[in-house]
């Protein structure tokens, strides 16, 4: 999936759980775990392959597998949830945040699952790749629709916080 699909579905997952978790403030730091762990594991996770006068970009299992994805995205939680403590103190805020990250390397994987590719698991002493639906990563229906979810997604923590639905 395109990363600003990967950055909104995020967004709309994380915001869902600060709602869940009953702490409105962490929803405003949702959208900067979702952009920083989404951008963290598509930068170091893709590498360039020359074929012919061909460049392909390819996933690696250095990002893209369910543990490493966690980690990364624990990383960029970490880094976002130190700023949050300094703006607002708070335990709790930093804790919410901080759990944020492994969320958000989940979420990217789940959508890297429906892509053509898929996603590295461990099977024995090698990486296989693993997928659901094999599209293109460009595909305009997928990403739309993972795009869509994601912004119904925030439309409905606004519309619960400002009381808009029950």
């Amino acid at each position: 999936m395109l990363l600003r699909t990967h950055v909104a579905f995020t967004w709309g997952l994380l915001s869902l759980f600060a709602l869940i978790t009953g702490n409105e403030l962490t929803i405003a730091w949702a959208i900067l775990v979702s952009g920083t762990a989404n951008s963290l594991i598509d930068k170091l996770g893709h590498e360039e392959r020359v074929h012919g006068r061909r460049t392909i970009v390819a996933r690696s299992p250095r990002t893209h597998t369910p543990l490493k994805a966690s980690l990364w995205g624990l990383l960029a939680s970490i880094m976002i949830s130190v700023i949050a403590y300094l703006t607002s103190p708070g335990l709790l805020n930093t804790l919410i945040v901080t759990s944020m990250g492994p969320i958000a390397g989940l979420s990217h994987l789940l959508l890297d699952a429906f892509t053509e590719h898929g996603i590295y698991v461990r099977q024995g002493n090698h990486w296989k790749r693993w997928g659901i639906a094999h599209m293109r990563y460009d595909n305009p229906l997928g990403n739309g629709l993972a795009t869509l979810t994601g912004i119904m997604l925030v439309v409905l923590v606004i519309a619960v916080l400002f009381h808009i639905i029950s």
